[in-house]
């Protein structure tokens, strides 16, 4: 998401509103640095 030029803010939102979870930016970032490399391919 964070490649889209979404917010940490609207991704912490989504993730609330879908999933029921509440993401810190350093959450959202460390989840996005791991899986990073896998959704470029």
């Amino acid at each position: 998401m964070c490649g889209r030029d979404l917010s940490y803010s609207y991704i912490r939102e989504h993730a609330e509103w879908m999933y029921g979870v509440s993401l810190s930016t350093a959450a959202i970032s460390a989840i996005t640095n791991k899986i990073i490399d896998t959704v470029k391919a």
